[in-house]
């Protein structure tokens, strides 16, 4: 059994935030115990000083938001209980409750992903995302193996209710337009498991939905607005246990569409493409490596061909233009511009495409306006741009492994050939001199 960290390590915030953690740390002490006299305090209040506390904590191998709370919620009824109004007992009370949690022995799950994709389309029995393993199996499979049926009667009502349908149908649409892949997880909770592999999931659909749609533009007729990408995510998904017995509850989407129509838009060319860019995609363990950056980018991209608001998809792929190019280092909007030109080589058709495509940004940004009923089209332009951004930082990443060298060549490439040979001339002047006194 390891060591007990210190209190500082299981639970702590950075310097910025001390005040603020303490000060709702002891509002909450005032709407609980008035003078030490309990009452019936109120509940929303306690749930927006939870909510604000647990964003502004880090906590010791908790990653989940939700997860965050809830250990931040338990903490709170402690103290409670234990009557002080001393911040440092609250810290105490929510780091052993961290630590208790973080020695729960791991054990093994199952969980299935509904993939929709058509399974007379699928060449892969297997495949490898951020370290995770997954396996396409057919439904018949699923159900000889796993209790699958208590999953459909606990998803039937819920999704039949948000897909407007009857809930019988449900079972129907998912078997007739999803693929099932499982894969086997290790963790301390069932949501701890089912968090490792849906990250890893997601991403690979972010992979298929780039390969299939690369380069298109959607057309939009009639009322109702639909997503950008043609592999849509799942209504829902299943956690099993290590005898294959259901979990107490499924994980539902957030976005559940009216219908998902059949998949078999996908050729075998893009799903290996996509199969073999994941095999070369682990979960990167630093923050400022070139591949983490690319990761990030792969996750709003699909987000936002899975959202059917098109502002939001708008600004949702403005937001990799600016992920890709730094503007974390707090550069200008022109800066962005010039360097996601300098990707395309000045490419004259994209460039004037991006130039539009800001246009569009500045008024939507500025103004709030947006057209919106040729909405589908503008985002899918600057869908374009964007798949060639994210494109280029694949055939970056290898040769330039961080956010540092990166950084660097966008400085460089923006130079003309005169000032890149003056400063080649000046950089071996350097290195020679360091030769000499060595």
């Amino acid at each position: 059994m390891k060591n007990k960290p210190s209190i500082e390590k299981l639970v702590s915030w950075k310097d910025k935030d001390n005040q603020l953690v303490i000060h709702y740390i002891q509002r909450w002490v005032e709407i609980s115990y008035p003078k030490g006299e309990p009452i019936n305090y109120n509940p929303f209040l306690e749930e927006i000083f939870r909510k604000i506390i647990a964003q502004h904590l880090d906590l010791y191998a908790v990653v989940a938001d939700d997860e965050k709370e809830q250990l931040v919620r338990q903490a709170m009824s402690d103290f409670r209980i234990s009557r002080s109004n001393n911040t440092q007992v609250f810290r105490q009370i929510l780091a052993d409750l961290v630590w208790e949690q973080s020695q729960i022995p791991a054990s093994l799950f199952y969980v299935l992903f509904p993939l929709h994709v058509s399974s007379g389309f699928w060449p892969i029995k297997r495949l490898k995302m951020l370290d995770v393993l997954f396996f396409s199996r057919s439904w018949l499979y699923v159900q000889r193996r796993f209790k699958i049926e208590d999953f459909f009667t606990h998803t039937e009502n819920h999704l039949g209710i948000a897909m407007d349908r009857s809930p019988s149908d449900y079972k129907d649409v998912l078997q007739s337009n999803f693929l099932p892949l499982i894969t086997a997880v290790c963790g301390r909770t069932e949501r701890e498991a089912f968090d490792k592999a849906s990250r890893a999931f997601e991403f690979f659909r972010s992979l298929l939905n780039l390969y299939n749609t690369f380069g298109k533009v959607k057309r939009h007729y009639g009322p109702a607005q639909r997503p950008l990408g043609n592999i849509l995510a799942s209504p829902a998904f299943a956690v099993f246990g290590q005898d294959k017995s259901f979990s107490s509850s499924p994980y539902y989407n957030t976005l559940i569409y009216p219908r998902y129509p059949s998949a078999d838009a996908l050729i075998i060319d893009q799903v290996e493409q996509a199969r073999k860019l994941s095999n070369r995609l682990g979960m990167p363990n630093d923050e400022k490596s070139t591949q983490y950056l690319l990761l990030e980018a792969l996750e709003k991209y699909g987000q936002a061909l899975d959202t059917t608001e098109w502002r939001l998809a708008f600004l949702t792929l403005w937001q990799i233009l600016e992920l890709a190019t730094l503007q974390e280092e707090n550069i200008k909007m022109t800066d962005v511009i010039g360097r996601v030109r300098n990707i395309f080589e000045h490419d004259r058709l994209y460039s004037d495409l991006l130039d539009t495509s800001l246009i569009k940004r500045n008024s939507l940004v500025h103004r709030g306006q947006f057209p919106d009923l040729h909405g589908l089209e503008e985002v899918g332009y600057l869908k374009m741009i964007v798949e060639r951004v994210i494109n280029a930082l694949f055939n970056l990443a290898d040769e330039l492994p961080d956010k540092n060298s990166l950084k660097l060549f966008y400085e460089l490439i923006s130079k003309g050939d005169a000032d890149l040979q003056n400063q080649e001339r000046v950089l071996k002047y350097v290195q020679a001199r360091r030769r000499k006194t060595t």
